[in-house]
């Protein structure tokens, strides 16, 4: 039976995959161990803000205004199929991406943080 964790960053009760991560996965990767995941809206919300075009439009218009619209769901469902997601569009709440848009994100051990060069 799957395990049940809290995420880090929401609090919401989410279960930990009982299957491997895709090798080939270009976003929203499963989780290694139930200690180093998101939920699937709060891991949507930090490849939001990390992709610099859609955090501006965020920015610039609210993630009410931008997220809610069903044109951009499409398109995240299109991002989802092209980078070849472990997470399913399905479990993407963005009602709850949009109320828990100002929550911080748990600290990462500096050798889990990315450099971008």
């Amino acid at each position: 039976m799957p395990q049940q964790v809290l995420c880090p960053r929401c609090s919401r009760p989410c279960q930990v995959s009982d299957r491997p991560s895709q090798g080939d996965a270009r976003l929203l990767r499963l989780a290694k161990n139930a200690h180093e995941g998101l939920c699937a809206n709060c891991a949507v919300t930090s490849f939001i803000l990390v992709t610099e075009t859609l955090a501006y439009a965020v920015e610039l218009h609210g993630p009410a205004k931008v997220l809610l619209m069903p044109e951009a769901q499409a398109g995240f469902a299109e991002l989802f199929k092209v980078g070849n997601a472990d997470a399913d569009i399905s479990e993407i709440n963005w009602q709850v991406v949009v109320d828990n848009w100002e929550l911080p994100f748990p600290a990462q051990s500096k050798s889990k943080k990315r450099s971008r060069k």
